[in-house]
């Protein structure tokens, strides 16, 4: 478990935020990573809205074991768009060397996580995406493969609290623009039903207003 959560995954987005706002892949996959590490829906997003604001320094927290996870997790964030800008370099390059991982240990971290990103696998149910065969999440639409795949066989998990809509994939004209909103949601889900895509957008805070953009799509 990491020990610091919110600053772990702050040090993650500021990556992503780099360019000045987060695409909705880029928090498809800070979703992905959040629910493969175990953390709360509320340390995402104090996390986001900490970089939004202009309120977190990039900082090495935890274990070394958590940074050199949160370093692989930066490298793979800064490599998913494309290769790495100048601003990308420079994040990466001041936590290696404040969390005390040397160059050449950097390197070698950062072969494998291009290697892992370039290698042949298998296809997001989601967007039809390939990915490589140990990829965790989507690098398009950012949705995690692994949930997922479980879903496809089975059912979404609608939340306690909240406001969830759940719909099916459709020829309407605003269908597409549905499906940006849904993937832009924290919580994104899929599944196969009958050979036919269907899914779940989840609105934590129970306000309709924040749904009226999806229903009016729908």
């Amino acid at each position: 478990m990491v020990q610091e959560p919110i600053p772990f995954l702050a040090n993650i987005i500021i990556v992503a935020h780099a360019d000045g706002k987060l695409s909705p892949s880029e928090l498809g996959q800070m979703e992905a990573h959040r629910v493969d590490l175990k953390l709360k829906k509320n340390d995402l997003t104090a996390a986001i809205r900490l970089v939004e604001q202009g309120k977190h320094k990039m900082i090495p927290v935890g274990t070394l074991a958590d940074k050199v996870k949160n370093l692989e997790l930066i490298i793979r964030m800064a490599y998913a768009d494309d290769d790495l800008n100048e601003a990308e370099i420079f994040l990466i390059n001041e936590f290696s060397k404040e969390s005390g991982i040397y160059h050449d240990q950097l390197e070698i971290l950062q072969q494998e996580v291009f290697a892992s990103l370039k290698a042949p696998g298998k296809i997001c149910q989601s967007c039809g995406t390939h990915s490589e065969s140990v990829a965790r999440f989507c690098p398009k639409c950012g949705i995690n493969l692994i949930v997922s795949n479980e879903a496809s066989k089975n059912e979404m998990t609608i939340p306690d609290s909240g406001i969830a809509i759940e719909f099916s994939e459709s020829t309407a004209a605003s269908f597409p623009k549905a499906l940006e909103i849904t993937k832009a949601r924290i919580g994104f889900q899929s599944c196969q039903r009958n050979k036919k895509n269907w899914y779940l957008a989840i609105f934590p805070s129970g306000d309709i207003i924040e749904a009226i953009p999806l229903c009016e799509a729908l």
